[in-house]
């Protein structure tokens, strides 16, 4: 199921990350029966709110090529495919050798999965493939280490007609429908087919500490990444967290990328107000047609531009004209041979930010740009001309004809 960087070397910023998780609420408990559930799950909250309760739920135990289910909801095929058609909460534990977890649910009310020390594998498909459902929560138990992963090749999934869908899954964890991952545990994926993660609707990481490596994408999701806690360790051949048709926002947590594409990409916004961002190998860092930094901290080293504004998907709704880069909080530092190209306009009005050509190359290229507050440090080359200083600012502008040696 799958297939699994590109290196560039450059100055390094250490910045402090702020760990956070949003609140978890508590939520019912499923009847235990060897029945299924007569009525469905409510969902209370948003998913990521939820606290999944492990005493009520139905046990799925991995026994390395079998598995074993106690309660109600799900069902046993083939020996290592567990399939969960119903609403509620289920507890995994123990090692799949090559197998899966399904979740194929068409009854309202959402699916909790809760890893507590499961570790999965499968050679010809998702480790976790949630197919059908109102959305599902994976929650790291706290104090678990839990791990996915796959092979280099998937086999194609069929409809009842037997022909194969549309839109086949990718990705080790894969979802149809929303997805939110929580809790206070740890993740590996390793990801050899293509991406790591995959929601093709909202994709939400509220805790945890997750650790990829993909063959293809890190985590993406077709309709918005938001982080709110955790931390996201990525290293992968393409993009690092990607929204083909909306937004990435980055409200807390900490994020640190290895990659060969895009390492923070969007359809059509980049937000990152809160929380650390760490890009240390990437193509581009941050790309999107509006990229906002209002607080956290974000440090980029990129081989093309660290933060590049430009049209996005023709499906994003974004137009040339709603292009910008503004800073209006938090702090930046980039390395790269452009650090700002904007096909619209670069704003710069609180916060603080260090532009370091990484090859005495353009600093900022933008159609105008507007510097009204804040802290400026320019170290490289400048178009001044479309630069307009306005009041109230910090700025350092140094030219250099030749390569500076550290400590200089």
């Amino acid at each position: 199921m799958k297939k699994t960087l590109i290196t560039i070397a450059g100055f390094a910023v250490l910045l402090f990350a702020l760990l956070g998780a949003a609140r978890l609420l508590e939520r019912a408990r499923p009847e235990e029966s060897a029945a299924a559930p007569d009525e469905p799950a409510q969902e209370e909250a948003a998913l990521w709110e939820q606290t999944p309760d492990a005493d009520g739920a139905t046990l799925i135990r991995l026994g390395g090529d079998y598995v074993t289910v106690r309660g109600a909801g799900a069902v046993v095929s083939a020996g290592n495919v567990v399939t969960i058609a119903y609403p509620g909460v289920y507890s995994v534990t123990g090692l799949l050798s090559d197998g899966c977890i399904v979740v194929d649910c068409e009854l309202e009310g959402t699916v909790s999965l809760i890893l507590d020390n499961a570790h999965i594998s499968c050679s010809t498909g998702p480790a976790i493939y949630i197919r059908d459902t109102a959305g599902t929560l994976v929650y790291l138990a706290d104090g678990t280490q839990n791990s996915l992963s796959d092979g280099t090749a998937y086999e194609p999934v069929t409809g009842a007609d037997g022909l194969p869908e549309a839109k086949q899954p990718d990705a080790v964890l894969y979802s149809a429908d929303d997805l939110a991952l929580a809790g206070g545990g740890t993740m590996t994926i390793r990801a050899g087919y293509d991406s790591a993660v995959h929601s093709r609707d909202r994709l939400t990481i509220a805790g945890g500490e997750l650790t990829v490596e993909s063959a293809g994408d890190g985590v993406r999701a077709a309709d918005g990444v938001t982080m709110l806690g955790g931390t996201l360790a990525l290293r992968c051949t393409d993009d690092g967290v990607a929204s083909s048709k909306k937004d990435v926002r980055i409200r807390d947590g900490a994020l640190t990328v290895f990659c060969g594409g895009d390492a923070v990409s969007a359809g059509r916004e980049v937000e990152i107000s809160g929380g650390s961002v760490t890009v240390n190998s990437s193509r581009e860092g941050l790309e999107a047609p509006v990229i906002s930094l209002s607080g956290g901290s974000v440090s980029v080293t990129a081989a093309d531009n660290a933060l590049a504004a430009s049209m996005g998907d023709v499906d994003s709704g974004v137009t040339a004209a709603d292009c910008s880069v503004r800073i209006s909080g938090g702090t930046l530092y980039t390395l790269a041979p452009c650090c700002v190209r904007s096909d619209g306009g670069f704003e710069l009005t609180d916060g603080a930010a260090f532009l370091r050509s990484s090859e005495n190359g353009k600093l900022v290229r933008a159609l105008w740009s507007t510097v009204s507050g804040g802290t400026l440090f320019l170290c490289g080359d400048f178009e001044t001309e479309g630069l307009t200083f306005d009041g109230g600012v910090n700025a350092v502008y140094w030219r250099v004809g030749s390569v500076v040696e550290a400590g200089e």
